[in-house]
């Protein structure tokens, strides 16, 4: 069985300003049990990070939100295990490994 996944970017962008993904890395295909490591790379120009959401046949399971404590969050669906102690985050280079 293979499974899908995205995510989703969320900015505080002023008049003017851009948001650009720059790299998504979502392996494909995957099957059901494989580990995979999941990328996203992203420039906001000045611009302030709001939220970055993983999402899985379109219902979360992992949230950053700088402004919340903690500002990493796993939301539990059946199929996605978040092993935390592997997620990297970098805002100053604009990327979250998960």
């Amino acid at each position: 069985m293979f499974q899908q996944a995205f995510i989703l970017i969320i900015s505080k962008i002023e008049p003017g300003s851009s948001l650009r993904l720059l790299m998504l890395d979502v392996p494909s295909p995957i099957v059901v049990g494989d580990s995979v490591e999941l990328t996203c790379s992203f420039e906001m120009d000045e611009d302030q990070l709001y939220s970055v959401k993983w999402y899985k046949s379109d219902v979360e399971f992992y949230r950053y939100v700088p402004n919340d404590w903690p500002p990493g969050q796993t939301l539990p669906i059946p199929g996605v295990k978040v092993d935390v102690s592997c997620i990297k985050i970098d805002l100053k280079n604009r990327f979250l490994i998960l």
